[in-house]
């Protein structure tokens, strides 16, 4: 239902309205921006990616479902906007039943189609949700090695000097 609830469309919008909010404020820092998002967020932070490539040059995905459908509004139809100087990550889980091997296949024939610069791995014994520590499926070793690419990324990406 949440899913359904929610179209990239509604959230590039929202995001729209928080970057128009963020450029007023005299405290926020000029520059790049990077976004992160699990499970149903990780189809948005690619769509939001794509949507505003000139101010995203870092993007993470974990467990994210949905980022390809035969929806006109999919996620991954905004991958040919991205720009080089953005990257993206997307780690899965190795055992989920709500992004299947087919789904991950799509995701990465797009972004070797169009270049994109990526990293996109299973992370072995892993289940979805793996990432939150109240979850059933938390897996310790894989939720510091997300964090560590995270930041790694965002500190690549976005530090200013």
């Amino acid at each position: 239902e949440l899913l359904q609830a929610h179209t990239n469309a509604m959230i590039v919008a929202d995001t729209r309205a928080l970057i128009a909010w963020l450029d007023a404020q005299p405290a926020a820092a000029p520059g790049p921006m990077g976004c992160i998002g699990y499970c149903m967020s990780g189809k948005f932070v690619l769509a939001v990616t794509g949507s505003f490539p000139e101010r995203f040059k870092a993007m993470a995905s974990l467990y994210g479902v949905s980022h390809v459908t035969r929806g006109a509004d999919s996620a991954h139809l905004r991958i040919p906007n991205i720009l080089p100087d953005c990257s993206l990550y997307f780690g899965f889980a190795e055992h989920d039943p709500y992004v299947p091997d087919a789904e991950i296949a799509a995701l990465d024939a797009a972004l070797k189609q169009h270049g994109a610069d990526y990293v996109l791995e299973k992370i072995p014994g892993t289940h979805h949700g793996f990432a939150f520590p109240e979850r059933m499926g938390y897996h310790h070793a894989a939720a510091e090695h997300h964090w560590d690419i995270a930041f790694e990324l965002f500190d690549r990406k976005l530090k200013h000097e």
